[in-house]
């Protein structure tokens, strides 16, 4: 009996995982399918507003996003049973984490600014700088400083390691679900079409993954977006000065030793921070378990 029950429960278990992965995917396809056809066909012929619109890409990321919440939102209250923002754990994150993945973010901007001017970047990675350089990167700063918090760093770290990390993570190792879920922005993204922008989406996601675990807290990956990007607006500004032909190999291959010193410092520092939680946790329990003897 028992050995029969395991593995229905695991059957059980993965089927579920798959409907709910089906069902975000069909959701998520539909309701780009439906703002697309609004935003650009519909918005996009207005009179005086539609070239532009029709031109402005992030612009459109906001407006998806405002349909997308509602769904999540609504699939989580029907299927799980479950308030979306409680199940994401937003927990606290102190300042001197906060310090250290400003170190691991600033890096991995250094790291991606060099890989874009990199020669054999355009050949195998043209996408790439097209989509930081001249689409999310060269908005209008007042539009960047909407898009940047709201698409860019709490929705996108809300739909991908709030939402779909979070389903991977409790089914399989930690590594094939961090990888899962690196595939899944990449295909949501992207549809899979432009595979240099599929591998660095999931580079990426993998870094902001291990931040979110480690860290036990969406606020860590959200501040690594929102630093990240930052970083990133800031090279461009300069229109990537120290990025020269000479110096980007070398920040290229620095920064990329770089950011895994920060990540494995960041691994290190957090599970000493837990353990001395735990620790203290167990102190105060067994000083009141105490004291109720005594009394």
């Amino acid at each position: 009996m028992t050995s029969d029950s395991k593995p229905i429960g695991l059957e059980q278990k993965y089927l579920k995982l798959a409907g709910l992965m089906i069902l975000y995917l069909l959701g998520y396809l539909i309701i780009s399918k439906f703002t697309s056809y609004l935003y650009f066909n519909k918005m996009g012929n207005l009179m005086f507003a539609g070239k532009q619109l029709n031109a402005n890409i992030p612009l459109y990321h906001l407006f998806l996003d405002a349909f997308l919440l509602p769904f999540f939102v609504l699939v989580f209250a029907i299927f799980k049973h479950k308030n979306l923002f409680t199940a994401m754990n937003f927990g606290k994150v102190n300042l001197k984490t906060v310090g250290i993945i400003a170190i691991l973010t600033f890096f991995t901007s250094l790291f991606t600014s060099a890989f874009m001017k990199m020669p054999w970047s355009e050949t195998f990675f043209p996408n790439v700088s097209m989509l930081l350089n001249t689409r999310l990167l060269a908005q209008h700063p007042l539009q960047f400083i909407i898009w940047w918090p709201l698409h860019c760093a709490i929705w996108r770290e809300m739909l991908f390691r709030g939402i779909i990390y979070n389903e991977f993570k409790p089914a399989m190792p930690l590594s094939l679900a961090v990888i899962m879920q690196g595939l899944m922005q990449g295909f949501l993204f992207f549809l899979f079409t432009q595979f240099d922008l599929v591998f660095y989406g999931l580079l990426g996601s993998v870094i902001f993954a291990l931040v979110y675990t480690w860290c036990n807290s969406l606020w860590a990956s959200i501040i690594a977006q929102l630093m990240l990007e930052g970083f990133l607006f800031i090279w461009k500004s300069t229109n990537y000065a120290i990025f020269t032909d000479t110096f980007a190999p070398i920040i290229l291959g620095c920064s990329m030793v770089l950011i895994l010193f920060s990540l494995l410092y960041l691994k290190e520092y957090r599970e000493s921070a837990n353990h001395t939680t735990n620790s203290s946790t167990g102190k105060k329990v067994s000083n009141a378990k105490s004291s109720t003897v005594n009394a």
